[in-house]
């Protein structure tokens, strides 16, 4: 499965531009063929808000593109802020619970050399993926990779913020494992499950 995640950095009327992604963009998204759901997360603090919406094909994604750009633009005007987007693969998904507003979510972007793209997404797999999901108040988890250029993410749900500051605590500890495979991490992003759309 592919995933696009639209990202604001600096909006500016997140509950805004929230109400206009649920009663415009994701009807929109409905009718798109492909379509797996949609979420959204966000910080207020920072000003950071995302969408995701998960695809059944590279194909099926890239197809959905001429109909969204119109209201992507859109929203952007009503978050304010700069908006990015980044295409993925989705190399590991798994869902204890599904995502319900409120949740917490720990993001952290990464990178490496994509040759080594499917040698850690099985390393993640059979050694990572036991330990996150053996800590207390974990929900869900997805590993989103871009093949061509190395640069993904590792987004884990959890079910309030003890949880996800527990869970940040022994992905540190956890790190040099993950850099000694060639991977290169970014600072965490901490924020809510703001909306969630599921088929």
């Amino acid at each position: 499965m592919f995933v696009r995640i639209v990202t604001v950095t600096g909006a500016k009327d997140i509950d805004g531009g929230l109400q206009f992604v649920k009663e415009t963009v994701a009807p929109l998204l409905r009718q798109q063929h492909g379509w797996q759901g949609t979420t959204a997360s966000a910080n207020r603090s920072t000003g950071e808000v995302s969408v995701l919406s998960q695809w059944a094909s590279k194909a099926d994604l890239d197809a959905s593109e001429g109909a969204l750009q119109k209201s992507r633009a859109e929203a952007q005007a009503i978050f304010g802020g700069d908006m990015t987007v980044d295409i993925g693969e989705q190399v590991v998904f798994d869902v204890l619970k599904p995502p319900f507003l409120g949740a917490r979510l720990l993001l952290r972007p990464l990178s490496m050399d994509p040759a080594k793209v499917e040698e850690n997404a099985e390393f993640f797999k059979s050694t990572v993926l036991p330990q996150i999901r053996s800590g207390e108040g974990y929900l869900a988890l997805r590993n989103v990779i871009n093949r061509e250029s190395g640069r993904g993410a590792v987004g884990s749900l959890w079910e309030n913020d003890e949880a996800l500051e527990a869970a940040a605590a022994v992905a540190e500890e956890r790190r040099p494992m993950g850099e000694a495979h060639g991977i290169s991490f970014e600072p965490f992003s901490k924020r809510e499950v703001v909306f969630a759309d599921l088929p």
